[in-house]
């Protein structure tokens, strides 16, 4: 008798406990259509920012603010101090997300968002060629496809797109990740993010502290500290690194790379390739060419430790500068029509 006391005891606790735990949540919807404007600027934190592109002539937000908590006054309180500051002017539509006094306190705000107390959910209707300035963190974003300019400022944000056929500036730092199908051109500012694009025309500009994941890239023009490439296939790369690595399955033309630490390997060099210009400071080499390629070679070495080099006669045609040696000569049995030219000192360099 006294043990099933007991059991009925515990459960009348947890019930009751349960009940007590039970969360409060209190939301709230806008909804706002604008004549659509050539330019529009998101600023937001905390959210999740979803765009749809259709066909009217028209910029349609559908927002909605979902407080939580024990109890229902304070999840009042909290959605009472997150308001949507929208502005229209000037061919632009600007709207941001103000949070009031209550999430002043930095720890505590990241608290409730961490624990998904707070959700701001955009849905945003417009044409696909609406030029856009998105300003986000802590937040994700998501947008099919675009054909307007893009312009991201992202910090602890990810963003996720199909095709983007538009001109794009990428500013991405602290722990941002951006997946993108098809990408037309990026000028991009990286830095500690991941990036995983499937196909892209060209991106140029400077990275850091990053990982990358390329499917097929035509122009890529990178100046790079301690980031890590892999690219399936590329046709040209042009730039410069500093303890940076790249591995690249498939090289179509041409590279102009300056190496400081880290590697550069490419496991196969089209037999059609324009041209590989290549200087290394301590940063270690690998070339593998295909057996039908012609081209004239002049390797510039010093310190060097050589690996698989029987397919290049390095030491007929050899010359002595001070320290550095100069080899040149040729690889395939028809006239060259392409030319590699390195210069390696204190690394390893792989040619085969």
């Amino acid at each position: 008798m006294k043990t099933r006391f007991k059991i009925t005891l515990l459960a009348i606790l947890s019930i009751g406990l349960s009940l007590h735990a039970k969360a409060e949540i209190k939301t709230k919807t806008i909804t706002k259509t604008y004549s659509a404007s050539s330019n529009l600027k998101i600023d937001t934190r905390y959210s999740r920012v979803e765009f749809k592109a259709w066909e009217k002539n028209e910029i349609k937000f559908d927002i909605e603010i979902s407080a939580e908590s024990n109890k229902a006054e304070n999840a009042q309180t909290m959605l009472d101090n997150i308001t949507i500051d929208m502005t229209e002017g000037n061919d632009l539509i600007i709207a941001k997300t103000v949070f009031g006094d209550f999430f002043s306190l930095k720890k505590l705000s990241n608290s409730i968002f961490n624990k998904g107390k707070i959700k701001v959910d955009y849905t945003i209707y417009l044409p696909a060629g609406t030029q856009l300035d998105l300003v986000l963190k802590d937040s994700r974003t998501y947008l099919s496809n675009h054909a307007g300019n893009i312009k991201l400022d992202l910090t602890y944000t990810e963003f996720t797109a199909e095709n983007l056929s538009g001109k794009n500036n990428f500013d991405l730092k602290s722990n941002s990740f951006l997946k993108i199908g098809k990408l037309n051109q990026a000028e991009v500012n990286i830095a500690g993010s991941e990036i995983n694009i499937e196909e892209a025309n060209k991106i140029s500009g400077e990275s850091r502290d990053s990982e990358y994941k390329l499917g097929s890239i035509d122009n890529l023009n990178i100046k790079s500290a301690r980031d890590n490439f892999d690219i399936k296939e590329i046709e040209t790369l042009y730039g410069s690194s500093s303890l940076s690595k790249f591995d690249i399955t498939h090289l179509g033309s041409e590279v102009n790379y300056d190496i400081n630490f880290g590697h550069l390997y490419i496991f196969n060099v089209d037999y059609l390739f324009s041209f590989v210009k290549l200087d290394s400071k301590f940063g270690n080499l690998g070339l593998s060419f295909n057996n039908k390629a012609n081209f004239d070679y002049e390797i510039n070495y010093r310190a060097v430790k050589f690996d698989k080099t029987n397919a290049f006669d390095l030491e007929s045609n050899k010359t002595m500068d001070g320290k550095k040696a100069i080899s040149k000569g040729k690889f395939g049995s028809k006239k060259a029509i392409s030319k590699v030219n390195i210069r390696a000192n204190n690394c390893k360099l792989k040619l085969e």
